[in-house]
C-alpha cells in the first residue's frame, strides 16, 4: 500500500490508515522474532528506551523545523 501510495498524484494519509492495523501485527511479529531468547527485562528496558528516544526525537523535529513556514509567514 505505501508503495503504491507513493505513485499517486493527489497525497492524503487517510489512505494509509487502513493499511496501519496490518503492518502494526507485522512489527509485533518481527520484534517478537528479534526478541526471542533475550531475557524479558532487558529487552523491555531497551524498548522503553527507544520509544523515550523516538518520540524525543520526533518532538524536537516537529516543533523546530516542521512549523517554520508558517512561523516564518506570519512573522
Amino acid at each position: 500500500v505505501p508503495i503504491a501510495h507513493s505513485f499517486v498524484a493527489h497525497k492524503e494519509f487517510r489512505f494509509l490508515l487502513p493499511s496501519l492495523s496490518v503492518a502494526i501485527v507485522y512489527a509485533g511479529l518481527g520484534m517478537a522474532t528479534l526478541l526471542r531468547g533475550v531475557h524479558v527485562r532487558s529487552w523491555r528496558t531497551v524498548l522503553v528506551v527507544a520509544c523515550i528516544l523516538l518520540n524525543l526525537s520526533a518532538a524536537a523535529y516537529l516543533c523546530h523545523w516542521h512549523q517554520r513556514g508558517p512561523v516564518a509567514i506570519t512573522d
